[in-house]
């Protein structure tokens, strides 16, 4: 099974027949009939039910593009993001966050500066979900993570260091008649969905579940979601309920009032994460001056 076996099989299925797809490729009909043949002979499988002018996925077809289709877009992106730095006149430094978190005011005035001030140097942030955010860092997607994520201080292969204070806030959205409450608690939403993000994300231990309920004085109706961005986006379409961290931006969600949902407490943080094993001097110069910059605030973290 080859790269274009597969890029060829969903290119068919997209078009709906093989003269069809083989302009859109840019390659003959016969060659793309010889890599679909070479395909359904490796997996076992017919892919296709063919015509004269039209073919349909098989019952099978439709299964195997279902679940390799995500798989294939990775790694063609993947791909593609390897070939754009390597082409990139600057040396990138990749900044991982969780999505609709945002990174404390000093560090992002100072990526501000870096990217202004450096010749040599890109310092770029992207967003993602927080069970990803581990991954990618241990994988070098990413040379820094910035998260909540009180998993990363368990990763062998992980140093961190605090940045500040992270508390957990309920969020409503105004039209939601229970956003004119301002003494708004979690036991006053037991009748909505309360969305919810965790790095465990569904797989999370039922102990994580309990401590939300516990919190709450009763069992929430919650539903997980990848990250705080995806909770916000679902409160403003559900006029619902969420319970997000503190590191979000209220000023991005005018729609949204947000309440506190806990005192701060003194394990959770926002933390700066990078491999023990780091050798980049860019990445180490950024976390040593992050660090300092944000010394005031350091209380718990480990030394760097």
């Amino acid at each position: 099974m080859t790269f274009d076996d597969l890029k060829y099989f969903f290119e068919i299925a997209r078009a709906g027949n093989y003269s069809r797809a083989a302009a859109n490729l840019n390659i003959t009909q016969p060659n793309l009939t010889k890599h679909v043949a070479r395909l359904e002979q490796e997996i076992g499988i017919r892919l296709f039910d063919r015509s004269t002018h039209h073919c349909r996925l098989t019952e099978e077809g439709a299964v195997f593009m279902h679940r390799t289709e995500d798989l294939f877009f990775r790694l063609t992106s993947s791909i593609e993001d390897t070939r754009l730095r390597s082409k990139s006149q600057y040396r990138q430094i990749y900044i991982g966050i969780a999505a609709g978190e945002r990174a404390p005011g000093p560090v992002a005035a100072y990526i501000r500066e870096l990217n202004t001030g450096s010749p040599t140097h890109r310092y770029v942030v992207q967003q993602d979900n927080y069970a990803s955010l581990n991954d990618k860092l241990d994988a070098h997607d990413y040379d820094v993570i910035i998260t909540t994520d009180r998993n990363v201080r368990t990763v062998p292969q992980f140093r961190y260091t605090k940045l500040g204070d992270m508390r957990l806030l309920l969020a409503v959205h105004r039209s939601n008649p229970k956003s004119e409450n301002p003494d708004l608690t979690p036991g006053d939403c037991l009748d909505e969905i309360v969305f919810l993000s965790l790095p465990d994300g569904k797989y999370a231990p039922p102990s994580r579940i309990g401590d939300f309920n516990r919190r709450a004085g009763a069992d929430l109706n919650l539903t997980i979601l990848p990250s705080p961005a995806d909770i916000l986006d679902n409160i403003r379409l559900c006029s619902g309920v969420g319970i997000v961290p503190s590191t979000v931006d209220p000023s991005l969600h005018p729609d949204v009032a947000f309440y506190d949902y806990e005192e701060p407490r003194n394990d959770v943080w926002q933390t700066i994460v990078w491999r023990k094993d780091e050798t980049n001097p860019a990445v180490l110069d950024f976390v040593e001056n992050v660090c300092r910059l944000m010394a005031p605030e350091k209380d718990g973290g480990t030394d760097i």
